[in-house]
């Protein structure tokens, strides 16, 4: 082999070192009319995955068969949640989870582990949290590790997959469903109107630009509007009132509105709310007819512009 250039592959992610068993593989010369043929010896399997730098070695085992793991393979999806399911090595289990955020955030867990064929369920005790933040044009501007060693358990049933997650709580027994690919939805559009028009409309209120306030009402009236309170808990400003019923902090907040869903006053005001030139009447951002307020909380101050819910309303 002269002068020749070698081709390899990368493997990225929950990577995959395979069994390579008197393997040939075409040696590519820099003259395309010379090919050599090279037989790779035998390796070991193992099985790696990048995110949560966890080496499973089952190089030493005794295997029949293909990775359980196989029957359970896919993309899971609840909402705008998605839950990635994939077979490493020949024991193994790679799961990867994206939970979008609603101020330009996403949250993703990477952990592994071993199907538990009997249960139908993987318990795992590696999981990496990241959280990750996005400016308005899709940018990411950080990357931060929130915990490893985040321990949980996926249960797999013909309804789907369950998740209990033993750190933060967040999915409580949330049931996915195995979605084909094809019926995964594009990450959502803003609409074109959000950001235009009048640019000085909020500074009685916010020093923050219009664009970034917009999108911000947008992603709560979103959320209001699919009762997604896990979101909305780290949007307020505590207290808050909510039916004559003082809330002191997001804990108490989650569980005030476990059960509790939107009235059709409510779910009718927010849906014909734009989010556009919004209404500021009350020296707020005003969603809906009254239903949330929303306020910047270091307004006056030197400190950056930050939006809070103070007020809450059409819950029942």
């Amino acid at each position: 082999m002269n002068n020749g250039t070698f081709v390899a592959l990368v493997l990225t992610g929950g990577a995959v070192i395979g069994v390579l068993s008197a393997i040939t593989v075409v040696y590519a010369s820099k003259n395309p009319s010379e090919l050599t043929n090279v037989t790779l010896p035998t390796v070991q399997t193992a099985a790696y995955t990048t995110e949560t730098n966890t080496f499973i070695d089952d190089s030493e085992e005794e295997h029949e068969g293909q990775n359980p793991s196989m029957n359970v393979m896919g993309i899971y999806c609840k909402d705008k949640v998605k839950i990635k399911v994939d077979p490493i090595g020949l024991k193994s289990t790679s799961v990867t989870v994206e939970w979008p955020g609603n101020d330009n955030s996403k949250a993703i867990w990477y952990m592994s582990g071993r199907l538990n064929e009997e249960t139908m369920s993987i318990d795992y005790e590696n999981a990496v949290k990241r959280v990750i933040t996005y400016d308005r044009h899709g940018m990411e501007i950080s990357d931060i590790e929130i915990y490893t060693s985040g321990r949980g358990k996926m249960t797999f049933t013909k309804e789907g997959m369950k998740w209990d997650e033993y750190n933060d709580e967040i999915a409580r027994g949330m049931v996915f469903r195995l979605t084909r690919s094809s019926e995964i939805e594009e990450e959502e559009k803003l609409p074109d109107e959000l950001g235009t028009g009048n640019m000085g409309i909020y500074r009685t209120i916010t020093t923050m630009e219009k664009p970034d306030v917009e999108e911000f009402a947008y992603n709560v009236r979103k959320a209001y509007l699919n009762e997604d309170w896990d979101s909305i808990k780290n949007l307020i400003m505590y207290p808050i009132r909510i039916n004559d019923t003082e809330i002191c902090d997001a804990d108490e907040f989650a569980e005030y509105m476990n059960g509790k869903t939107l009235s059709k006053e409510g779910r009718r005001d927010m849906e014909s709310e734009s989010c556009h030139d919004i209404n500021t009447s009350k020296q707020c951002l005003n969603l809906g007819e009254d239903d949330i307020w929303i306020v910047d909380i270091n307004v006056g101050s030197a400190k950056h512009p930050q939006l809070k819910i103070t007020r809450i309303c059409g819950i029942q």
